[in-house]
């Protein structure tokens, strides 16, 4: 079974919300692949990793790392590059992100599981597509890192919200 996690910020948070209410149900399924782009990149691994993850999924939207997500940046508005500081994201997503998501997002990729990720190459208005399970499994630091970097790209709001 596959799932395509929503990309905007409601959606992803109606499908979070969804999935932890599929799991108390005792009815969720288990996904082969999964697929996440914008806000969607954030519940992907979580709806990748199973219902084991929906206290960090429900937290993620829920919890106080969230409610500090938008802050209005004056300088980055005057200066063209975004309406919101980028550093509450980053630190949602490090702060969910840890290798204990890597490690266990590599054994299951290790099972023959997908979870992919899009971000859009800004220059050549191209589409990305990211494995983020062979990049788990790469593991280390600069696995990690490059992991965050991939849902922080993916979340990222041009104008509104700094990639990096």
């Amino acid at each position: 079974m596959c799932l395509r996690c929503p990309a905007e910020g409601a959606g992803a948070a109606f499908g979070a919300g969804a999935l932890t209410g599929l799991s108390k149900a005792g009815i969720r399924p288990h996904f082969h692949v999964v697929t996440g782009v914008s806000a969607g990149a954030l519940t992907a691994p979580f709806a990748f990793l199973g219902p084991e993850w929906d206290g960090e999924l429900t937290e993620s939207f829920s919890g106080q790392q969230s409610v500090k997500l938008v802050q209005f940046s004056l300088t980055g508005l005057l200066f063209g590059s975004s309406t919101f500081k980028g550093k509450p994201l980053a630190d949602l997503v490090n702060h969910y992100a840890t290798e204990e998501m890597l490690r266990a997002v590599a054994v299951e990729a290790a099972k023959g599981r997908l979870l992919l990720i899009a971000t859009t190459d800004l220059d050549s208005e191209r589409t990305v597509i990211w494995d983020m399970g062979a990049i788990a499994m790469h593991g280390g630091p600069a696995g990690l890192k490059l992991f965050r970097q991939v849902l922080i790209a993916s979340a990222s709001i041009p104008g509104l919200f700094r990639p990096s």
